[in-house]
């Protein structure tokens, strides 16, 4: 039987109480799966306390279709310094078999040994203070609401009195406050809807507040993960109080708090040079897309990770120095990055994703490593390359007519020897054994392409064209200079 863990909260550290607390077993109220898919049917945490026992139920949870039983843990940590005490509560659900589909329960538990009325609550979506009276339910609701607040859109936790920043046209400097009011009522902007910045072309700086924690779809946290001003081509500069606890700016370059992932490179910054300061061990996603200003950017070696499409659209780009512990090139990573004229790929790299070259028109050379062993669909449609050379052993899966959709095929491709077969059932254009591998060459003959690619006998590959006399390989066969 597999068990899988559904919900994971995260709680600042505390001090435990000396007696363990116990959960009994779970009421399971059913399966409700007459609500499987969209149901307006709200999220409810309903809570009881009788004594020491608390009672807690869940509407509404959902859950995998194919869950036949629900295992439940609780506990509870005494508050610092004054501060309240904190229950935690972890629901698991127990599944034979995966479903692709899922359906909403009711869960029933029992929490012992609470003493107090007052404490900090972390369970399911709920996360917050909670004041009960013995023998009162108190019914905590999922509702959400959407409200405009001095011209700004939000949508507003009516529960949680937490606010998070929706999509809407902003232009010039934009300051996110950090609490609105709606209605009589207060609400802290803890976190930005995901998108909600998206393609404000005239955005030229945001200030960020202490509060906000996170970007948001809807409901759910997915952290930092995406640039979150993607396609604000004027941004020049993104400032964050100094106060805030997960978030930090440098030079007006958005990173996480402890400056290990950079989350968004102004897309209208002026400067022409960047290098990505040591530490950064990632970069999210579109972090560096719609760049109008920058040249080159260089990234710190112990960097393992580029996030999704991490140079997209990057105006001006020309040149990238890749880490050299990178495993993975993520897909689109430099779609339309249409000067870029020089990339390294590092020996590390075992992997390049689908469209990670796409319509680079200006890339006249791209040479793969023999680390590579995987190429995705349509990582070189729209390029227009001299020669492209794959020095490695891709799996067989990938070696099919769809590498090189879109490819111009006068592109001289260089492929191990043994490979040369393969490559040629696949590929319209030229396909030659590399040139430092093993040729069968009945006589030296100068070379009719005076543009081709030159390697000492060696295989090492001369910059530009050799001035010593002596004999040289280009096209695959050797030449006597």
């Amino acid at each position: 039987m597999k068990r899988i863990v559904l919900l994971f909260f995260v709680l600042t550290s505390f001090v435990g109480y000396a007696q363990e607390l116990t959960v009994s077993d779970i009421q399971d109220s059913g399966c409700l799966r007459d609500t499987r898919g969209e149901s307006k049917t709200l999220a409810t945490v309903i809570l009881k306390k009788e004594g020491n026992i608390l009672s807690v139920e869940l509407q509404n949870y959902v859950s995998n279709c194919c869950t036949d039983e629900f295992v439940a843990k609780a506990s509870l940590g005494k508050g610092n310094n004054g501060a309240p005490d904190s229950l935690l509560v972890n629901v698991n659900s127990v599944v034979d078999n995966e479903c692709d589909c899922t359906c909403k329960y009711n869960v029933s538990l029992t929490v012992r040994d609470i003493e107090t009325n007052s404490f900090y609550l972390n369970c399911w979506w709920y996360d917050g203070l909670v004041e009960l009276t013995d023998g009162e339910p108190l019914v905590l609701e999922d509702i959400w609401e959407e409200a405009t607040v001095s011209g700004m859109k939000f949508l507003l936790h009516k529960t949680l009195h937490k606010a998070m920043l929706e999509q809407s046209e902003w232009s010039d400097e934009v300051s996110i406050p950090e609490e609105v009011t709606y209605n009589g009522q207060s609400y802290r902007v803890t976190s930005i809807e995901q998108g909600a910045f998206t393609n404000c072309t005239t955005l030229t700086k945001v200030n960020i507040p202490r509060t906000i924690m996170g970007i948001m779809d809807y409901r759910d946290s997915i952290s930092f993960a995406y640039n979150p001003f993607f396609g604000c081509t004027a941004l020049e500069s993104i400032e964050v109080d100094e106060d805030n606890p997960v978030l930090c700016s440098v030079n007006g370059i958005l990173f996480n708090k402890d400056k290990t992932n950079l989350i968004s490179y102004p897309a209208g910054a002026s400067r022409a040079y960047y290098t990505v300061p040591e530490g950064v061990n990632w970069i999210a996603g579109n972090s560096f897309a719609f760049n109008q200003n920058l040249k080159k950017v260089t990234l710190p070696d112990e960097m393992t990770e580029l996030g999704y499409r991490a140079f997209y659209n990057s105006k001006i780009l020309k040149e990238v120095k890749l880490p050299s512990g990178l495993k993975t090139l993520t897909g689109s990573l430099f779609e339309n990055c249409q000067r870029l004229q020089s990339v390294t790929i590092p020996q590390s790299v075992t992997s390049i994703c689908y469209y990670a070259f796409k319509d680079c028109t200006a890339l006249s050379t791209l040479d793969i490593p023999e680390s590579v062993t995987m190429i995705d669909f349509g990582t070189f449609s729209g390029c227009s390359f001299n020669a492209l050379y794959i020095r490695g052993f891709l799996d067989s899966q990938y070696i099919k007519g769809s590498l090189f959709n879109g490819m111009d095929t006068k592109a001289r491709l260089y492929v191990p020897q043994s490979e040369v077969y393969k490559y040629q059932a696949i590929y319209k254009g030229s396909v030659y054994s590399l040139p430092n591998q093993t040729v069968d060459i009945t006589e030296v003959t100068p070379s009719t392409d005076p543009s081709a690619p030159v390697f000492d006998l060696q295989g090492r590959r001369i910059q530009s064209e050799p001035v010593k006399k002596g004999v040289y390989l280009r096209n695959g066969r050797k030449y006597v200079k």
